[in-house]
């Protein structure tokens, strides 16, 4: 009788392990399919080089990492329901659950915000480009069409009563390959993010001409957001998880840790340690909340910019993608 019982345990529990692709909270540590990307996750970097780092891995919950090519990517599968959580850009949060996504914000890794870096667009130090106006007829490099720093591009130019697709030209290039065009001259203005800014103005080869804080100023880039039905289904798992995001991102940004946290990036991310000194974790690098919270307030603002300009085709309300349970604490 035992015997048979012990046996429809063990059935049971591994029906429940293989049930949406984690077990049952009451059943042994939950899996969570939880995505990670380049720049900016440096919470994600370190609970990946040093497990221990997060107290609840391996005891509430087990991760399986997913690296994702572009932030919008992880809207799209949490929408799919083929992962649990994942860093995912505001826009595309709000682009998805316009949509009808089901998806529950829970913190914050960085945001564009002074007097911290925000992303910047450079030329040649011997442009003849000042101005935006100068752009007419130029070309304009962009990380891609869609993206937040392309409509904060496309914003920044009409000001300057510049028409994107009419007074000048938007190649679409990869962030490693900004440089080498605006330096071989095949674009004439580009944007770069951290790392790749640092890298760039190390060479003394150019200058900026805009930020993104000259047209929206705290602007939360990347969020840990969660499939929300997976949040109502594993809530312990949700909350642990967050719990150790909490405690990761104070880490990162104690200054006493910034070597370890630097390690951690060239391990994960494969980007050189030497790239990542000059600005990692400085007033050179990107706003850090602390503890990993979310500025609801700052996504809101950044939400109802996008409506604002046609982006977004619906106001959104932020508190309507919160769960206080599983909102990252800033203390």
């Amino acid at each position: 009788m035992r015997r048979t019982f012990a046996l429809v345990t063990a059935v049971l529990a591994g029906l429940a392990s293989g049930c949406g692709g984690a077990a049952d909270d009451g059943g042994g540590p939950t899996k969570i399919r939880m995505a990670w990307g380049v720049p900016g996750d440096e919470i994600k970097y370190l609970m990946q080089a040093d497990p221990s780092k997060a107290p609840n891995q391996g005891h509430c919950y087990t991760l399986e990492w997913k690296q994702l090519t572009n932030t919008a990517q992880g809207a799209q599968e949490l929408a799919a329901g083929t992962l649990d959580g994942a860093t995912v850009g505001a826009l595309a949060v709000g682009t998805a659950v316009e949509r009808g996504a089901d998806l529950t914000v829970a913190g914050e890794m960085f945001a564009e915000r002074t007097p911290n870096f925000t992303t910047t667009w450079l030329v040649r130090k011997d442009s003849p480009v000042r101005t935006a106006a100068d752009l007419r007829g130029k070309k304009v490099a962009t990380a891609g069409i869609g993206t937040p720093t392309y409509y904060v591009q496309v914003q920044y130019l009409q000001r300057a009563g510049l028409k994107t697709g009419e007074d000048y030209q938007n190649p679409e290039l990869p962030y490693p390959q900004q440089q080498e065009a605006l330096a071989s001259g095949r674009v004439d203005a580009a944007v770069f993010a951290q790392p790749f800014y640092a890298k760039a103005m190390a060479t003394g080869r150019f200058r900026p001409l805009f930020r993104v804080s000259d047209v929206q100023d705290n602007m939360p880039q990347l969020l840990q957001v969660f499939n929300r039905r997976f949040v109502k289904e594993h809530p312990k798992a949700a909350r642990c998880f967050m719990d150790d995001f909490s405690t990761v991102a104070k880490f990162v940004t104690d200054p006493a840790n910034r070597q370890t946290v630097i390690d951690a990036e060239a391990k994960i991310a494969k980007i050189p340690a030497g790239a990542l000194k000059g600005y990692l974790m400085t007033r050179d690098d990107y706003y850090r909340p602390p503890g990993g919270a979310l500025d609801a307030a700052g996504l809101q603002s950044t939400w109802d910019y996008f409506h604002q300009n046609g982006v977004l085709k619906k106001k959104l309300d932020v508190h309507k993608y919160l769960d206080a349970s599983v909102l990252a604490k800033a203390s």
